[in-house]
């Protein structure tokens, strides 16, 4: 999925996308925002006053290169005080195989933001980006998957109710870490598909290899046939026509 088909899915409802990824990084090129929709640059430093509504979408490059990438701690802050609602559009600078899950779990969940998407970029034309992440602030965990409501249901009914605030960060560290999880486990079964497709590829490179040496081999055997082995003469016992011929006779 492309960054513009990740900004449609969470544009309902927003009037400014505000953009707060290091100077430098130019994504305003890549957004391709309706009309109605404003776009503003801003530092990360001032964000959190910018998008404290639901009608603002932040949108913010992270990764490990702080000069480039914004901290997962930072975009953090900048959402704590925002209104339940709001949401933002963290890119990934990471490769989704060596993701950083505790840095951006932790942060996360102190500024009470679910991710409730994380979407690989592998065609997003942005260099180095490989995913989405859609975090929410929330004031109350976002319907979880069946599995975790499952778990919820089966712990609670064995233990005393924790205090709501400690609900909501065991609830949203569940969600969050199914959601990251999640997101490089499908990075890994593509690639093992892609690996087991290539050893396909040349297993079947190998055997047709195999198949035309034979065939070479057997044209060879074919061509040789009337020699001696390893001599080039013909076999004992049949006469050579030399240049006088059989029996020596002129030609």
């Amino acid at each position: 999925m492309r960054l513009p088909e990740v900004l449609a899915l969470h544009l309902s409802g927003v009037r400014e996308v505000v953009d707060a990824s290091r100077e430098g990084v130019d994504l305003a090129g890549r957004y391709h925002l309706p009309a109605d929709v404003r776009h503003r640059r801003c530092a990360i430093a001032d964000a959190g006053a910018l998008v404290g509504t639901p009608d603002r979408l932040l949108v913010g490059l992270l990764g490990p290169k702080p000069s480039v990438h914004l901290n997962p701690r930072e975009v953090a802050e900048a959402l704590t005080a925002a209104a339940p609602g709001t949401r933002a559009v963290l890119l990934l600078a990471w490769p989704v195989d060596q993701l950083p899950a505790h840095l951006l779990v932790g942060p996360l969940v102190a500024a009470r933001c679910q991710i409730v998407d994380a979407i690989p970029l592998s065609t997003a034309g942005i260099r180095g980006v490989s995913a989405a992440l859609i975090a929410q602030r929330v004031d109350r965990p976002l319907p979880p998957r069946g599995h975790l409501v499952d778990m919820t249901v089966e712990r609670r009914a064995a233990h005393p109710l924790p205090e709501p605030v400690d609900e909501l960060r065991t609830m949203l560290r569940m969600a969050n870490e199914h959601q990251l999880t999640g997101l490089v486990t499908r990075s890994v079964r593509r690639r093992l598909q892609a690996l087991e497709d290539e050893v396909e590829q040349q297993r079947r490179v190998i055997a047709e290899r195999d198949d035309r040496l034979a065939a070479l081999e057997g044209e060879l055997a074919a061509l040789r046939g009337g020699e001696a082995p390893g001599t080039g003469q013909p076999p004992a016992g049949e006469p050579s026509e030399g240049f006088f011929g059989p029996a020596g006779r002129p030609k």
